[in-house]
């Protein structure tokens, strides 16, 4: 019988992959060239921070994360597009969880699934309500991110993983917020934005 962790983890890959592929050239930043080294060093950010949070306890419940690697992500959708955000997102979730060791194992699955539904929902609050903060976009992806680990936690454990999910979506909601801020802050830095954007 096929571990249905790991059904739902390629799956969402694969679909993943497929809405990155059907956003090239419709929902890029028009007139603003990507320069894809300074893509790098944002992934390169978003991998340290992640490294940095998988190392560090969660927060009072399993699972529950500060995000900072949301920031990362969030400056990238904000100043390079949906497309851009979404490659960065699915190869953050993909090396991080391979490279702390939990890759094809529970934690590597709620991992990947989170981070993969947190970006996705961020992308389409972002395309669809343009006008919406990267605080409100930052609190949808946190609480996305929650319900896709507490989805692969169900395929697991069973029903009892929902206990959690009260207090699991408040922190989430809290931290979402936080990163939100974060990059609120960076994106307003005009230094910053030059250094993204200089071609």
């Amino acid at each position: 019988m096929r571990n249905p962790l790991s059904i739902a983890g390629v799956s969402l890959l694969v679909i993943s992959l497929l809405v990155y592929f059907l956003l090239l050239d419709r929902c890029g930043k028009t007139g603003r060239k990507v320069n894809y080294a300074r893509l790098g060093v944002m992934l390169s950010l978003a991998l340290i921070l992640g490294f940095i949070e998988s190392m560090l306890p969660d927060i009072f419940l399993p699972g529950v994360k500060l995000g900072l690697s949301n920031v990362a992500i969030l400056i990238v959708i904000y100043v390079y597009g949906a497309k851009e955000g979404l490659l960065l997102a699915v190869l953050k979730a993909l090396l991080v969880s391979f490279f702390s060791g939990t890759f094809m194992s529970m934690g590597g699955f709620m991992s990947i699934t989170g981070s993969l539904l947190s970006a996705i929902f961020m992308i389409l609050l972002h395309i669809v309500a343009k006008g919406f903060s990267p605080i409100a976009v930052s609190l949808i992806g946190a609480l996305a991110h929650i319900l896709g680990q507490l989805l692969i936690g169900y395929a697991y454990l069973g029903g009892a993983v929902w206990v959690y999910a009260p207090l699991s979506l408040v922190l989430a909601g809290a931290t979402g917020v936080l990163t939100g801020i974060l990059a609120c802050v960076l994106l307003r830095q005009k230094g910053f934005l030059s250094y993204l954007t200089r071609t």
